[in-house]
């Protein structure tokens, strides 16, 4: 019983930790720029960017899936808040022309610096490291 009560604690504790990153922004990676929206839902956050729309449990054991497209299968991510930062985990199968080609394994956080969303996304594909994707992202 006791362990479930700090269990609980800690859930709760993280839950109070995610950093306050709600609102409609304009971000700019590579020189382009893309709308994000983000708002907060009951255990999380659900991001909007165009036409895709999903939901960032942040508890840390929520495991949630992506649908199969022709590029990508198995889809996973699950999501948990450390100190003033959102983490989403996410993994990966790459297909192409209807083969895994290889297995993707990404870490993304999502933090506000000078009154700025940053999010940086850190890659692995068949366990080489890609460039760090960073964007900045400012209040509309």
């Amino acid at each position: 019983m006791r362990y479930l009560i700090l269990f609980s604690l800690f859930i709760s504790l993280s839950a109070v930790a995610c950093p306050e990153i709600s609102g409609e922004y304009a971000c700019l990676r590579n020189n382009q720029t893309t709308f994000r929206s983000i708002e907060v839902i009951a255990g999380g956050f659900r991001m909007t960017n165009g036409a895709h729309t999903n939901d960032y449990i942040t508890d840390g054991t929520t495991i949630q899936t992506l649908p199969d497209t022709d590029s990508m299968k198995d889809g996973k991510y699950k999501s948990h808040c450390q100190g003033n930062k959102l983490i989403v985990d996410f993994t990966a199968t790459i297909m192409y022309e209807g083969s895994a080609i290889a297995r993707q394994v990404s870490k993304t956080t999502y933090q506000l610096k000078n009154d700025q969303l940053e999010i940086i996304q850190k890659v692995r594909m068949k366990g080489i490291p890609l460039p760090t994707i960073k964007e900045h992202c400012s209040l509309q």
